[in-house]
């Protein structure tokens, strides 16, 4: 957990506490401890790595991860999902300053990764190359299908909510979305 750990001088003689403030620590604590005296401070700065991993269902199921198949590493949560035909990968991580999830589709064998304009449903792909997304816009959500190949977007629907839970494409280029009081459907046309 991020924070910091504030120090506060009290004067015993007193009673008061002082006019200052002096910051001993910020960064990911996992644990801390102070003595009886206060003259003495430990913390444990604790790092956490994930790793995404490439590679058969037989290495998996036998337990060991090859070298060769650590792919990526990040020190916070690396959200994925393999497309139905298994050629590409969609990764979501930490942006950054807070700012949510950077999204990008990256192909199995290697090559430059594609970056997804908005955020993916919780069922990321339509087919083997189309993503399913909602973004957000001055005038609510908006949602629309994308192909990862070529960055082109079909099937666009603006939504005036932002409040929107989960959301689904139907054939024909409708949509199906929940609220939180209702389940909203649009058939194209």
């Amino acid at each position: 957990m991020l924070g910091s750990v504030i120090r506060i001088p009290f004067d015993a003689r007193t009673g008061q506490f002082g006019s200052y403030e002096d910051t001993v620590y910020t960064g990911s604590s996992t644990s801390m401890g102070v003595s009886a005296s206060g003259r003495t401070f430990v913390v444990d700065d604790g790092t956490t790595e994930y790793t995404l991993w490439k590679m058969s269902l037989a290495e998996a199921l036998s337990g060991r991860y090859p070298e060769k198949g650590r792919w990526m590493a990040a020190t916070s949560e690396l959200t994925n999902e393999l497309s139905p035909d298994g050629q590409r990968i969609v990764v979501g991580r930490a942006a950054g300053s807070g700012s949510g999830m950077r999204w990008e589709v990256f192909p199995y064998d290697g090559g430059p990764p594609t970056p997804l304009t908005g955020t993916p449903a919780s069922t990321i792909w339509a087919d083997s190359i189309t993503a399913i997304l909602k973004s957000d816009t001055p005038r609510g959500a908006q949602f629309s299908l994308m192909n990862v190949i070529t960055g082109v977007q079909r099937a666009v629907y603006a939504v005036p909510d932002t409040a929107i839970g989960e959301f689904a494409p139907l054939p024909n280029e409708g949509w199906v979305w929940m609220t939180d009081t209702a389940v909203r459907v649009h058939r194209r046309g």
